[in-house]
This record gives structure tokens, sequence and C-alpha cells, in this order.
């Protein structure tokens, strides 16, 4: 038996590379048991001298029985003579010798190595599997298992594999072990870098990899990019078929993962800058993009609180549809489309189209407006409630019956609407067009009769030749006072709270500077380094643009960096560090929530909304709540989330600071890189969204693939349109959004999307002595003292009732929430601001 135990020990550590040690231990401590139970059984047979395996009492078999016996209970019976008294005797205090010394041995190494470490995950042919792996951290790991098992997706079958190079923080660990999130995660320690750790989360098989990233301390973000890029090239070697989807900090990154298939890179600096420049733009953008790209599927009865409404506009989503057959739409323009399934299908909105071009090659182009023909069958987009209802649009025509021309199918428009709605039943076909359906029913051809427009056309500004353009050198854009600069508008001051200049600052200039908006205003950044050559030459073509350098933010160099007399004020954060600890992640804030509060008690709270925050971390956005301070809306006792918190990130998205727009998280781009394996157009959609300013001016050809100059249009062309807001005009205040949303199609072909509910500007949120206002030039106005008012007071700002009749320099901040897609029934206000789509930034005719 001993030479068997030293030959079958030596085969069996030939497999150490294929066994973990704990196992390997194990494995050999069992062996040496095993083989002491048989030796003493044939000892304890020998000495009894009976060998006669057929009438003796002491069989070998007999032997080894009573040797585990002994082994276990202590229970042997009464030996008979001497030389098995002695053996006995020697047995029972090497197994006390024994046993003890391996089972310290056998913790020891059980407590060097974390039991994640070997964690394998097995899936079977009825699940499916994601794996998640990069820069991962305790608060980023929930958000996303709060996404990925949220309950509109429906993942009964789907598990989760978490590959992190450390062991879970104790927060993480009592998260793991919650029933609903253990049945259908598995935590691993490891590295997709290595072929066995990868093995052990059965990458190969799964249904997408999903690879983190986030700059670790004062790291260049390069380095960042580079350690995720790994990652990615270890995930396509293993899974060559498997969709990968990775988060980049710099764009120009992008081209290393042009090699690998079935590629889904989100770049933050691309993402997060546009989507910040918007926001100055257009209030409320980033709240509004983020309510229809995300799951929501909050339920609610519409009251009077603004969260009500908010929610209600929340539980709207971006779907894909098929557009009715040819001979339902075909001849039709896209806004007669889109105003026709707006009111067939309980308030759902076309808002863009799939347009195929004649190399085969599609875009997707944001309300043509009258300048498409439907063709039938195309693929369009539409805001709805849910899918159910938004596949009502290609269903469209097998529900409609034979209406006269004469009677008008808009039922949700107010009956004062109905009067201005005109249809006309003999309109010529177009050539080699068939009859097509009339929108409101089976009949023939209808159209509905153009309203006066009210929009005031002015020119967009024709770009230069790239040879004309004049670039500034740095040294002209370098100033150290702006309010000793004569400006002609107010400018928009970002402050840069990272120790360098972020690159690919392009992205938050260029919307801002796009021809389709009337009016540019002069752009500071308040830096503590200068751009490097690199970062500064796509910056050099553009006027009106200043950089302020400082050693820290203080409040002597904001004034310097003129935010006084900014329109707006962007504070950028260094763009999040990588954190082992929800506490750590979340400080990792403390810079930007300390400049947003010397900021806003700088302004006053009348100013305060204009103040528009970058996050690392989404929960944090009830700081910058705080700092802004209550209003007759969100009022510190209504407001369910008034209150600070450091572990809630589900509520954040019902923060009066996130509703309003006023704040920006990297954490959302997770969001909406998850939301993209659910739904994979969203990431087309958002970069038009985003960058729809930029090509607003650009036309599409269905049949031609060069775009056309700003200002030249020409036949055929289908133009784009971008996103806007605007004030409400007095013509539409006291209508329904309904009426509003049928009449600016019908009049400008003017897409209509949701409005921005402002606080009313009639009454202060609180009493306060304000700062002496600041020009533009720099100089203090001289204004006559104000009227003693009772301390606390609601006083009136301004006798008129909508926003739209204050001269824009003296508007108040907008500061609401953003409401998409409203009832149809709601009635609007003039303290409501409008989202639409336009082919250029719309003003109306007072």
């Amino acid at each position: 038996f001993l030479k068997v135990y030293v030959e079958v020990r030596r085969v069996i550590n030939r497999f150490h590379n294929d066994m973990t040690p704990l196992t390997l231990f194990a494995v050999n401590a069992y062996l040496q048991i095993f083989c002491l139970l048989f030796c003493s059984g044939g000892v304890i047979q020998t000495t009894y001298g009976d060998m006669d395996t057929y009438n003796g009492e002491w069989t070998f078999f007999h032997s080894c029985f009573n040797s585990l016996l002994l082994f276990v209970a202590m229970n042997y019976p009464t030996a008979d003579n001497t030389l098995t008294k002695c053996f006995v005797m020697f047995l029972i205090v090497l197994l006390i010798i024994v046993v003890p010394y391996q089972l310290s041995i056998f913790f020891e190494i059980y407590g060097s190595y974390s039991s994640y470490e070997y964690a394998v995950l097995t899936p079977s042919k009825r699940m499916k599997h994601i794996v998640l792996c990069g820069d991962l951290t305790p608060n980023r790991i929930e958000q996303f298992f709060n996404e990925i098992f949220h309950e509109d997706h429906d993942l009964v079958d789907t598990r989760v594999a978490v590959m992190s190079d450390e062991d879970p923080s104790s927060d993480l660990v009592a998260m793991l072990l919650d029933p609903f999130v253990a049945k259908r995660t598995t935590f691993l320690k490891g590295s997709i870098l290595h072929d066995y750790d990868a093995a052990r989360a059965s990458c190969a098989t799964a249904s997408a990899i999903f690879v983190l990233t986030r700059k670790v301390g004062q790291e260049d973000v390069n380095l960042s990019d580079h350690r995720t890029f790994m990652r990615a090239m270890a995930a396509h070697r293993v899974a060559k078929d498997v969709p990968i989807y990775a988060q980049l900090h710099l764009s120009s990154n992008k081209h290393l993962f042009h090699d690998i298939e079935q590629n889904n890179v989100l770049c933050f600096s691309e993402v997060i800058h546009s989507i910040l420049a918007q926001n100055c733009l257009c209030p409320g953008f980033s709240t509004f993009i983020y309510n229809l790209t995300t799951t929501a599927g909050c339920e609610t009865e519409l009251d009077d609180t603004w969260e009500s409404r908010y929610l209600h506009g929340a539980s709207h989503e971006l779907y894909s549809v098929q557009l009715p057959p040819p001979h339902v739409i075909e001849g039709l323009t896209f806004a007669e489309v889109s105003a026709w399934v707006y009111s067939r299908c309980n308030g759902v909105i076309l808002f863009a189209i799939h347009v195929l071009s004649a190399d085969g090659h599609g875009t997707i182009v944001l309300n043509p407006g009258s300048t498409y023909w439907c063709r039938g069958n195309e693929i369009g987009f539409v805001i709805a409630k849910d899918r159910k209802t938004a596949d009502n649009v290609t269903s469209m025509a097998k529900e409609t019956t034979p209406k006269q021309p004469g009677v008008s199918s808009h039922s949700m428009l107010k009956a004062d609407s109905l009067h201005d709605l005109a249809i006309i039943a003999d309109v010529p076909k177009k050539k080699g067009t068939s009859s097509a359906t009339t929108p409101g029913g089976g009949g023939p051809q209808a159209l509905r009769k153009k309203r006066n427009s009210r929009m005031l056309m002015w020119s967009a500004k024709e770009s230069k030749p790239a040879g004309q353009i004049h670039k500034r050198t740095l040294k002209e854009c370098v100033v150290f006072d702006m309010t000793k600069l004569k400006l002609s508008s107010s400018p928009i001051v970002v402050c840069l709270l990272a120790p360098t200049f972020p690159d690919h600052m392009e992205y938050f200039v260029v919307p801002l500077r796009s021809p389709v908006i009337k009016e540019h205003h002069p752009i500071v950044f308040l830096t503590h380094k200068l751009p490097t050559r690199e970062s500064y030459e796509p910056l050099s073509c553009y006027s009106d643009l200043y950089f302020v350098e400082t050693t820290k933010i203080c409040l002597e160099s904001l004034k310097r960096g003129g935010v006084e007399i900014a329109r707006r004020i962007v504070l950028m954060c260094g763009g999040g560090e990588f954190a082992e600890t929800s506490s750590a992640e979340l400080l990792a804030d403390a810079s930007s929530i300390a400049t947003h509060k010397s900021i806003t008690s700088l302004l006053g709270p009348a100013r305060a909304p204009s103040v528009i925050t970058e996050l690392v971390n989404r929960a944090n956005v009830h700081f910058i709540s705080h700092n802004i301070g209550s209003t007759p809306w969100f009022t510190a006792d209504d407001d369910p989330n008034s209150e600070l918190s450091l572990v809630d990130a589900g509520s954040f998205s019902r923060s009066r600071a996130f509703a309003s727009g006023l704040t920006y998280s990297t954490s959302l781009c997770d969001s909406l890189m998850i939301n993209q394996f659910f739904n994979p157009m969203i990431k087309n959609i958002v970069r038009e969204f985003v960058f729809s300013a930029l090509r607003a001016h650009t036309a599409v050809f269905p049949n031609v693939s060069s775009p056309v100059k700003a200002g030249a249009p020409a036949r055929m062309a289908v133009q784009r349109s971008a996103l806007f807001t605007c004030e409400m005009p007095m013509d539409f205040v006291g209508k329904t959004f309904g009426y509003v949303f049928d009449h600016l199609l019908a009049s400008d072909a003017i897409l209509t999307l949701g409005i921005y509910r402002c606080v009313d500007h009639t009454a202060l949120a609180e009493a306060s002595t304000p700062l002496a206002p600041m020009s533009p030039t720099g100089m203090e106005e001289v204004t006559p003292p104000p009227e003693p008012f009772e301390e606390g007071a609601l006083t009136p700002l301004i006798n008129p009732t909508s926003r739209i009749e204050i001269p824009e320099q003296h508007r108040p901040v907008p500061y609401g929430f953003a409401y998409v897609n409203p009832k149809p029934y709601d009635i609007m206000t003039g303290n409501d601001l409008i989202y639409v789509l336009a082919h250029k930034q719309p003003y109306w005719i007072s």
C-alpha cells in the first residue's frame, strides 16, 4: 500500500497545472487517509494471524471496516493480543497528530485563495449570459445590474458574469448575496486577458461582452484607452463572433477597433462634450436624450405635480418601425405622414426616417419635413410608450376604414383648432404615382391646408472655404481678465477642473458654431494649463474663443473668467478616477460640487440654474440640487429627493438638478451602452440628436450621395433637421399640445417632440440680496434701488405673463423639467419652451 501511495501521488502531482493548489492538497490529503486506513486494516488482519478469508473472522474487509470505525468514532473492539493493542495505540496517536496538522495546512491554503478566483460560469442551452469586465467599481457594477435586470428588458434566462481583478468589496458582497442577484450573476476574480479566466466566464458562447473604462489616478487617458483596447482584443481572440461593447475616453483611439468585427465603441469625448454643449443651447437636452434612450417603465397618472408629468415623459422610448405600404402613404410628405401617425396612433411621434441613397448606403434623417416624399415600407423612428403602441404605425393600413375626405381624423385637437383644418379632396397626383389612401381614411389622397407661417426667416451663415479661414495663434486667444474685453454678447464660460486641458474639445465648440444657430456666443475656457499644440489645432479656426489660465479655481479666478457676465457656465470634471470603494468613487466629485457651490453663491439663486455640471457619479446630483435651492415647485418639503443621499443612485433621475438638465454624469454613458445592447439603433439615433446641429445645414439625396452646401438647396434634396428649444409663441398659450404639434407641422414642417416647462418667472424662489448686475462689457449697470419688500415674500419680477414677451437680454434663466411627448390634451403655458426639430433655429414673428 505504501508503494501504491507513492506512485499515485506522483501521477497526481503531474496535473498541478490543471488543478488549483487547494484541490491538489485536498486530493493528496484524502489519498493519505485512505492509504493509512488500508495499511491499518492489513496490520490488524496480520496481527490476528488468521488469513483464511472463508472461515476466519478477521478478513481484510472486516479489518478495514474496524480501522474506519477507529478513525471516525474511536470505537474499536477489544484487542485480544499485545501486538494489536500496541498498533491501535500507535494508530490513534498518529491520527491525532496527522489530522489536525493537515487541517491547519488546508485552512491556511484556503485562506490565501479567494473563492471567486476559481468560480466558473457554466451556461446551459436554455440560458444566455453576458460578460462584464474592465475598470469596475462597486457603484458601476450595481448600476449595471440595475439597468440590465430592469423588468422592461424581460431577461429571465440571462446571467451576468462579472470579471474583476480584485475581490468584491463588502458592499458588493452583500449585494451578491441578495437572492434576486445571486441567481442571475456570477462573480469571477480574474482577467479576460488570461485564456483560463475567459474560459471560466464562457466568453466564447456569451451574448455580449462589455468592457468599461475609467482612468486610474492621474494617468493619461490614453493609457486607459490602451488597457481597454487590450481587453477588447483578448475578448475578440477568444470570442470572434460575440459583439463587444467598449468605452474609450478619446475618439482619436477609435481606429484601434477597426479590425474587431461587431464592435460598438462609445467615446466619452464625443458624447459628453457634445451633450454639455447642447445643454447650453437647448435647456434640458441631456435629460431629454436620457429619458428617450433609457428604460423607465414608470406608470403614473397625471396630476398637478411636476413629477407626474416628468415621469410620464420619461416612460417614452425610441422604437424603429416599418411605415405603411406604398398604396397607403406614397406621394405624401414626411410632415403629412407624421401628422397622420400622431392622430391615428394615440400620440406616437414619427420623428426620423431611414433614407437610402443610390449606392445603397442609408442614413437616418431627423424630420426631413416637406423635402422628403414617402415611398412606403421605409424604416421610421418613433417616440412611443411601448413596443405595442409603436407597432400600430405599421398596421394602420389594416385598421383604416373609408371616410369622407371632409372629416378630420385628428380627434386629439381642441374644438377651436378644428376650425383651422381644411382638407383638399382634389389634389393632382404626381406623375407615376398611384392613387394614395387618404391619411384620415381610405378615400382619395387628401392633404391638410398649409397654415400661415409665423417663423422669422433669417439667413444661415455660409462657411468659408478651408483656405480662407484665418487661424488664430494660442497667444492671441489667451487673456487675463474677461471682464476687460468688450464682448458683443454674453459668453459661455467653461471651468475645466482637470489638471490638464482635455483633448477633443472641438466636440464642445463645434455645436456652438453651427450655421443653423442664429447667434454665436463667445466661449471662454478657465483652465489650469493651456492646451497643447495638438489639442489647440482643431480650435484655432474659430473666432471668439478665449483661454484664461489660473493656478486654482477660486472666486478671484472665477470672476476673471467672466462667470458674472456669462450666459451659461459649464463645469467639466477630470473624467473620473478609478476607485475601489463606493465612498471613494462618490468623493471623486468633491471638486465639482465645491466649485458649483462657489459659483451659485456668487451668482445668487436667480442665476444659479445657468450652471451646468458634469459629474463622475450620478448619485451626486442631489448635492447639486441642494446648491440650487428650493423653488415654488421644487420645494424642500415636497421633493422626495431633497435629502442628500450617498447610496441611493436609483432616484437620481427624479432629482430636480437632473430633471432640469443641469447635470450630466459620465456614468450615464454606461446606461447608454447597455441600452444599445437591447436596442442597437439607439447609438445612431443619439448620434443624430447630438451632432444634428453640425449637419443640419447639409442635405441628403435619395439618389445622390454627395451633400448640399448651406444656402444652396437643390432639387430632390432631403433637408436634415436639428433639435432646438424656442419660447412658446403667444398664439399657442392656452392651446393643447396636440394643437401645437399639428399647427407647426402644417405651417413650417417643424416637428414638436416635447416641452421644457419652466418655473413661473413672475415669482422669486426666495428673497436675497443680489450682486450688482454686469453688462456684457464687464461694467456694472446702474439700476434703481429695489422697492422694499418683506423678507421671504415672493415678489413679482416683471409685468408680462409669458416668457416670449420679455426681451431676451432680460429673460430669466430657464429652470424647470423636460417633458417628453406630453398628453395631446395638455394645456401649454407661457412658461414653456418647445423642443422642436427644425432645419434651423426658429424665431417667431411677434
